[in-house]
């Protein structure tokens, strides 16, 4: 008679350990990148425990010596839902539903010890790396750095969902089906686009954050800063850009429209950041939009050429609306893209929905006609109850 083993959560410290625990608990499509997720995973995680700002713990549960499930436990000093401070689960896999109800009642106490009641789970720190929620749909698309990854086969949710979380927020991803948006035809004359080597992007930093601050990221369910320090990393892993640039490629053959001309005179193609076009009015010399994309680094993991884009963050400023700059952006960034042979773009972890009743998908269909939905995902939610002495 087989008796199985009673499941421990153990908190794991040493890089190795932690290791061992991603290669045994760690679900990845596509094993040719899978060691340098985790290589790039143990990097971050060292870096941000030296953080006394970040609070965070790696527990493992464990049914013998074997680990069964795995999560990173994060108190991140600027992570928000909604506003508010809460706490994040990221890294979370489990093929038992024994395994996922201890490991969860271990979490819950190191949020609970930290006074946060809210948690959520799915975010999956840095998110450039490990993504935004659990796929429930597209598990056919390729992987795509920045986009988070689950097994078709595992039953996470269901076992979240029988201790307690709720599927809170859903999340499309989208493809980008049309290769210029009719709208930048309008674009205001008191607008100039700009590029940048990745040089200059820490110069930038400020401009960026203080555009996001201008936008609506209160009323989103998930928000955090310090992502722009991501994008750096993503663009600095990218093979030079010079080596990327097209010989048959004659910018001032691309476009008619005056402004996206001028923006390529002005920079050098060979040495630009292609996944960053920045716009800014002429008359304040203020930066009131930009679009960040990440390359897709799986590709070049794989000894592949970077064709791919997730056009991860798009940020206008309040009071521009109506004139152009996003469609404008999106137009000017698939364009100078192409110039490098990136051709395929996908708007990532666009929030459409959340348990309250909120549906966003008409909303986003208008604003964004040029898109096709490709997958989804979702963060589970719950409430934590203090514990009675």
């Amino acid at each position: 008679m087989l008796i199985e083993k009673k499941v421990r959560v153990e908190e794991v410290e040493s890089q190795n350990d932690i290791k061992k625990a991603l290669e045994a608990t760690l679900y990845v499509p596509d094993e040719k990148v899978r060691p340098k997720i985790i290589e790039e995973y143990l990097a971050y995680l060292a870096s941000t425990s030296k953080d006394e700002q970040h609070d965070i713990k790696t527990l493992v549960a464990f049914q013998g010596e074997e680990p069964e499930a795995m999560a990173s436990c994060h108190d991140h000093p600027d992570y928000t839902s909604y506003g508010r401070k809460c706490g994040a689960i990221g890294w979370l896999s489990a093929e038992k539903p024994d395994a996922m109800a201890a490991l969860m009642t271990a979490c819950e106490t190191f949020f609970l010890e930290r006074k946060l009641h809210k948690i959520r789970t799915g975010i999956n720190f840095p998110k450039s790396l490990g993504g935004l929620g659990f796929q429930v749909s597209g598990f056919g698309q390729p992987m795509l750095y920045g986009v988070g990854f689950s097994s078709p086969e595992r039953n996470e949710i269901t076992f979240l969902q029988q201790i307690g979380f709720e599927v809170e927020s859903e999340y499309t991803c989208l493809k980008v089906s049309k290769k210029t948006w009719q709208k930048a035809g309008r674009v205001d004359d008191d607008i100039r686009f700009e590029y940048v080597p990745v040089s200059r992007m820490k110069e930038k930093a400020v401009e960026v954050q203080a555009l996001a601050e201008d936008s609506f990221q209160g009323l989103l369910p998930d928000t955090s800063g310090g992502r722009f320090a991501e994008f750096i990393h993503a663009f600095e892993q990218m093979p030079p850009v010079r080596d990327m640039l097209r010989d048959d490629i004659d910018p001032s053959k691309m476009s008619a429209n005056k402004a996206f001309l001028k923006a390529w005179e002005s920079c050098d193609l060979e040495n630009i950041t292609p996944l960053m076009p920045m716009a800014y009015d002429k008359t304040t010399g203020e930066m009131v939009g930009i679009l960040l994309g990440l390359p897709d680094l799986y590709q070049h993991w794989a000894g592949e050429k970077i064709t791919r884009v997730n056009v991860d963050t798009a940020i206008v400023r309040k009071g521009y609306k109506g004139r152009g700059i996003f469609s404008a952006l999106n137009n000017i960034g698939q364009l100078t893209c192409g110039f490098y042979g990136m051709t395929y773009f996908e708007g990532t972890t666009v929030w459409t929905g959340n348990s309250r009743g909120v549906n966003n998908t008409d909303a986003i269909s208008s604003i964004m006609p040029h898109c096709t939905p490709i997958r989804k995902h979702v963060v589970l939610q719950k409430r934590l109850k203090l514990k009675k002495k």
